[in-house]
């Protein structure tokens, strides 16, 4: 019994280990091409969920122009991010960090404003934490 418990250990951590894709060159290049056709919060988590080992660098700030292009141009859409953030807290977390330096100022300022202004009032937390996110920039 003794060994039996290390090993289940080793295999739970080795099976969780694989869940998660390392990102090589080949899946940074994917991931890149990706980004153009993310249109929807839908696509944005699922690009999340399986290209989230390669968000740094040029994959980051593509993120970051998608995620604020979104916010600051498709802002009526953001009631269909409610369910994504429910069920994964880390998603939020993931669009928050997105909200950075490496867009532009005026995009960043109309995010802000919307979020001041336009908040759907089940997601008055996330709107503050937009707020505070796109003015720190």
């Amino acid at each position: 019994m003794k060994i039996l418990i290390p090993l289940l250990i080793l295999l739970l951590h080795a099976t969780a280990s694989a869940a998660v894709q390392k990102c090589d060159d080949g899946i940074a290049i994917q991931a890149s091409a990706l980004i153009a056709t993310i249109n929807t919060w839908t696509h944005l988590h699922q690009f999340y969920e399986k290209y989230l080992s390669c968000d740094d660098g040029y994959v980051a700030e593509g993120v970051s122009e998608k995620v604020t292009v979104m916010l600051a141009e498709d802002w009526s859409s953001l009631n269909e991010l409610e369910p994504f953030q429910r069920a994964d807290p880390m998603f939020e977390k993931f669009i928050l960090h997105h909200v950075d330096a490496t867009v532009p100022t005026d995009r960043l300022t109309s995010i802000w404003k919307q979020a001041d202004t336009q908040c759907p009032p089940t997601l008055i937390k996330f709107c503050q934490q937009l707020k505070a996110s796109a003015i720190t920039q």
